[in-house]
């Protein structure tokens, strides 16, 4: 059985490993800074240092690496493009009026190559050859307005 340095190290190094295993069972960056600043422990005890320098070294380097990983998450999610699913993602987009639409009666609307049934956001008459913006998408229509 293990004892003083040795004992002290183990404990370190054990609550590494369970610190990092329940990281990869929840995958929320939490446990990740505590099981870095244990290792960072274990590391300390075996080179000598003292309990009081161990857990504020501990201490130190999991909020330091809570910080750093808080940072890069925030970072990596500023950077990511919202990338809209179904049709959603034509709101915004231009596309040409195929058959007219008359007030509050539907037309065709030809946009990325699909025909889609159209309403006018306004309920006023779109020529054909009309180029409209996307407002809304109600169900399977399109709402446009003349671009």
């Amino acid at each position: 059985m293990p004892s003083g340095p040795e004992l002290e190290i183990l404990v370190w190094v054990v609550v590494a490993v369970i610190a990092g295993i329940g990281e990869l069972l929840t995958g929320s960056f939490f446990l990740l800074p505590f099981a870095i600043g244990a290792v960072a422990a274990a590391l300390a005890a075996a080179f000598g240092g003292e309990l009081p320098l161990v857990l504020s070294l501990f201490l130190v380097v999991s909020l330091g690496s809570l910080l750093w990983l808080r940072r890069m998450a925030d970072r990596a999610n500023k950077q990511a493009p919202v990338i809209q699913a179904g049709a959603g993602r034509y709101v915004g987009a231009v596309g040409s009026v195929t058959a007219a639409i008359e007030g509050s009666t539907e037309g065709r609307v030809q946009l990325d190559g699909q025909a889609w049934r159209a309403l006018s956001v306004d309920r006023q008459p779109i020529a054909t050859g009309t180029r409209v913006r996307v407002v809304e998408v109600r169900g399977t229509a399109l709402i446009v307005e003349p671009e």
